[in-house]
């Protein structure tokens, strides 16, 4: 391998206040038995706000002996590939990359230089290439080459994190550049993740974040790897040197469904069973050293690298598996509660029937509907109490000034001059209303959408912040598990008469708001 070593650093505040979002992509595998079409499906979410979903196609390409890989330092944002910043990342010597894919979309020269000054992509390091490598189509990740070797992905917190060489750190690869030289040199689900791991543990693997709070949050990632026969699951992180990773891969059955959502869900490993378990030989010896596991109990996978989430929140990411598993198989008796980890669940579940890729959409598109965390009803149908959108209060306050100017014009100029002014004024209005509308669409549109606020349009990289429920809210409506009833007390007649009044108050003013200046528009909707 081939380390760049930065001989400008010029780092500034923009570059190290990086943006955590927090993860959300829930992916889900079906076995080939389990499916209709007799092959495994995978779906990917990629639930980012800020992220480059371009879509573009990498063609095959043949190398010269000798050739090497160039490996480039993770950016999700646009352009992921192709164009970086002169003034807000570590510099590098004169090695650039963003043509050497063959994909024109990856072409400086093709990069919108309206909002920004692109330079080429830097490298952190190179590997040896290969003669032939396979095409495939990109986007954030990978998402399946030509011999139909797929992926979906979803970041999971872990225990350990790591810096990328050329930031302070020794690791080479993240996750969508292991990806992608899968996807170049495997035509299988097992090769891939064998390869990934390969690579991994030679090179180092480093996390989506490496400064700020979500350096363990982002640390680890799950990939569910499939091709036209078999389906696995692949969870890695780095390991506690900074230099190396951590992984193992579990077979799904083919009768099976998997689901993760943003947290390990593989427990028992058996790396003896070559034909359902792969992993590094690293994976019980640094669990042990960092006194991630006993060396006597028996071993989960899940429990040792996991990052345990604060309070009840790992229903986050337990609930979504459940739901999932009890969606495909609405038999099971499996009990939304769990612990921290999911140990209660099992890593996969045989479907009830053959599911195809219209089953999985509607599972990706639930809100928990007809259970008790139904997100469409009560409480937790949002903060406000109710879904469904209304329209604002209207207001005429222009309309007598309009008119007291109307009956001045007339009594002074007489009716032709009237019909002109309010022919003027009316066009006025439309025009101004009109222009005012579009604007604000146009602004609305652009600042807020996927539940997310978009800013700083002009720089390097679009601020990005979430619209999420308030925290204080979600306790409040057992978002996170029911209620618990000890330790809720009463402290005084007059804390509840003060509660008693306010309550009131705010209903009344409700109903009356309703009768008196909203109007109510349709909520949800099925989309066929």
């Amino acid at each position: 391998m081939r380390i760049v070593e930065p001989v400008l650093a010029t780092i500034t505040a923009a570059s190290s206040a990086k943006l955590h979002e927090p993860d959300k992509c829930t992916v889900i595998l079906v076995g080939a038995k389990a499916s209709a079409s007799g092959s495994p499906m995978t779906t990917h979410t990629a639930d980012c706000s800020s992220c480059d979903f371009r879509l573009t196609k990498v063609p095959q390409l043949s190398h010269p002996r000798g050739s090497l890989r160039n490996v480039p330092l993770l950016r999700q944002a646009f352009p992921r590939y192709g164009g970086w910043s002169t003034t807000c990342h570590i510099m590098f010597n004169h090695i650039v990359v963003g043509s050497d894919r063959g994909a024109p979309a990856y072409y400086l020269s093709n990069l919108e230089r309206g909002f920004y000054n692109w330079t080429e992509t830097p490298i952190i390091g190179q590997i040896p290439q290969v003669a032939t490598t396979y095409a495939y189509i990109d986007g954030l990740y990978p998402i399946i080459n030509e011999h139909q070797l797929a992926i979906g992905e979803s970041t999971c917190g872990a225990n350990l994190w790591a810096k990328p060489a050329t930031q302070g750190g020794k690791a080479l690869f993240d996750i969508t550049e292991l990806a992608r030289v899968a996807f170049e040199r495997t035509r299988t689900a097992r090769e891939a993740v064998q390869l990934m791991g390969d690579l991994a543990v030679q090179y180092g693997y480093y996390g989506a974040e490496w400064e700020g709070d979500a350096v363990y949050s982002e640390a680890g990632e799950t990939l569910t790897v499939t091709d036209t026969k078999e389906g696995w699951v692949f969870h890695i992180l780095p390991d506690d040197s900074g230099a190396s990773a951590v992984w193992v891969a579990q077979r799904v059955p083919d009768t099976h469904i998997v689901a993760i959502g943003n947290q390990f869900i593989i427990h028992h490993v058996n790396l003896t069973d070559s034909d359902n378990f792969l992993g590094s030989s690293n994976l019980y010896d640094v669990a042990k050293r960092n006194n991630f596991w006993d060396g006597q109990s028996d071993f989960d996978f899940t429990v040792a690298y996991a990052r345990r989430r604060p309070g009840e929140s790992f229903y986050y990411s337990t609930r979504r598996q459940w739901r999932v598993y009890t969606l495909a198989n609405p038999s099971l008796d499996l009990s939304p509660y769990t612990d921290a980890f999911g140990t209660t669940y099992p890593f996969s579940v045989e479907t009830a029937g053959l599911l195809d890729a219209s089953d999985l959409i509607r599972f990706q598109r639930d809100h928990y509907e007809n259970t008790t965390f139904d997100l469409t009803q009560g409480p937790q149908s949002g903060p406000y109490g109710n879904p469904d959108r209304y329209s604002k209060p209207a207001s005429f306050v222009a309309q007598q000034e309009v008119q007291a100017t109307a009956v001045s014009i007339l009594a002074r100029e007489g009716e032709a001059a009237l019909v002109a002014h309010l022919t003027a004024a009316s066009n006025k209005f439309a025009t101004s209303a009109h222009e005012a509308f579009y604007a604000l669409f146009v602004d609305v549109v652009t600042r807020f959408h996927d539940g997310s606020i978009f800013s700083d349009f002009a720089s390097e990289s679009m601020t990005v912040s979430a619209m999420g429920y308030p925290s204080w809210w979600l306790e409040e409506v057992g978002y996170f598990g029911p209620k618990a009833a000890d330790g809720v007390a009463v402290t005084g007649a007059l804390v509840l008469g003060v509660v008693t009044v306010v309550a009131l108050a705010v209903g009344l003013g409700f109903w009356l708001g309703r009768r008196t200046s909203t109007v109510k528009s349709k909520g949800y909707v099925l989309v066929k």
